[in-house]
């Protein structure tokens, strides 16, 4: 996704760390991606639903957090920022009421603001 690699890089102070009324406020379309439509997502303190453009290289790395949920690296911006590398944020997750969508063409949540 073209929005999250070419986006401003965050920096101390330029966002807020945390949010709790964060939500999705952007969208791009993608074809033949792969996936993951949340029911509960969590991200630096905000929960929300959607669905995220899986990072394909970090695919692998979605794992199970010391508290039950999954965890996915995801391509979404935080507050029109990306991190300082370029594999995306890791979103919490419940696994119950989600699914990881190969193919997918539609609209995925590309950047969580209020």
């Amino acid at each position: 996704m073209s929005s999250y690699r070419t986006a401003p890089i965050i920096t101390p102070g330029g966002v807020p760390p945390a949010c709790k009324l964060a939500k999705p406020t952007m969208w791009e379309s993608v074809t033949g991606a792969t996936v993951l439509k949340v029911a509960t997502g969590k991200y630096r303190r905000a929960v929300f639903s959607g669905t995220f453009l899986v990072n394909e290289v970090a695919t692998e790395k979605h794992k199970h957090s010391e508290d039950g949920w999954r965890i996915a690296i995801v391509e979404c911006m935080w507050f029109g920022h990306r991190l300082k590398t370029q594999d995306g944020i890791q979103l919490k997750y419940q696994v119950e009421g989600s699914e990881i969508i190969p193919a997918y063409i539609g609209d995925v949540v590309c950047n969580l603001s209020k």
